[in-house]
């Protein structure tokens, strides 16, 4: 699946501190490899790459920035607009299986901190 084309939307969730124009200027030094095109539309940044990137190397790239992002396949500004619709109408899951099998192992893998053990 790392060879299916994909777009990334990208949502700042401090547009104060970190408004879209900046999040724009990060995102493109972020992804160099497989970029077909970034744009900002309608308060989102949208990636459009050649590859479906890992949710763990999207982890490690965004850091700590204050962004959300969605994967998501479309090649179309017409077929963003209908998955749009449909996600504000109707209430589903646009996270594959994978993803979520990858996020629960993240979560397994990751050190318990002191405050976390209990004894």
């Amino acid at each position: 699946m790392a060879t299916v084309p994909s777009t990334l939307v990208i949502q700042t969730l401090d547009k104060n501190e970190f408004p879209i124009n900046m999040a724009h200027v990060v995102m493109k030094q972020l992804f160099t490899y497989g970029v077909k095109d970034i744009s900002v539309k309608k308060g989102s940044v949208l990636i459009s790459v050649s590859y479906t990137p890992k949710d763990s190397t999207l982890l490690k790239k965004m850091g700590n920035l204050p962004v959300k992002y969605t994967r998501i396949q479309v090649h179309s500004e017409e077929e963003l607009g209908l998955l749009e619709k449909a996600v504000q109408k109707y209430n589903f899951n646009i996270i594959n299986d994978d993803e979520i099998i990858e996020k629960r192992a993240l979560e397994i893998e990751k050190p318990k901190q002191k405050s976390d053990i209990n004894i």
